[in-house]
């Protein structure tokens, strides 16, 4: 938005009955500048509304889309469990600090690691609402974004190690052979 000068000088020189005449007329004169001045302040103000309006709709309209994607996605990988998954996720932004979407997303990315720990005819949801919630819990202890440690999380199941020893956890082979060979 350009700047309008703040300083605006009127020298009034007059004579006798001119003097008020010339002190009339610098008065009009100024009132008029002013006029100018908020028009164009006004305009600039409205344009500028008009651009923070217009991004606004533009972000909730992706924002939707993105939304009807993920429930897209949860309908085609849960099937019929997937009315299930998305009852948990409208109550994730308070249990879990996850928007609907991101909970969505998250289910989507655990989604293959929790049929197998369900089992055939076992509760996906409940698989997926214990691994979000661990994964917001490990996020509050650890002091992490709950996506970050949903990344940690999921790397830590594809046999990745490295990602949780940066947070004292070791599930390298040599570790849960440790400690299974202890019990």
């Amino acid at each position: 938005m350009s700047s309008i000068a703040n300083e605006v000088t009127i020298t009034v020189k007059g004579r006798d009955q001119g003097g008020k005449r010339a002190i009339d007329d610098a008065r009009s004169s100024v009132q008029r500048v002013g006029e100018v001045a908020q028009g164009i302040i006004a305009a600039q103000l409205f344009q500028k509304i008009g651009e923070s309006a217009q991004q606004f709709l533009g972000n909730a309209r992706d924002a939707a889309s993105n939304l009807g994607e993920s429930v897209n996605a949860v309908g085609v990988v849960f099937g019929a469990a997937s009315a299930d998954i998305m009852e948990i996720g409208t109550t994730a932004s308070s249990s879990m600090g996850l928007s609907q979407r991101a909970f969505n997303d998250a289910a989507v990315r655990f989604s293959n690691f929790a049929k197998v720990v369900a089992g055939p005819g076992g509760d996906v949801a409940a698989t997926i609402e214990d691994i979000t919630q661990r994964s917001s819990d490990f996020a509050s202890v650890m002091n992490l974004d709950v996506g970050e440690a949903m990344q940690v999380f999921q790397s830590g199941l594809a046999g990745e190690s490295e990602p949780l020893r940066r947070y004292g956890i070791d599930v390298s082979a040599a570790a849960v052979n440790t400690v299974g060979s202890v019990n």
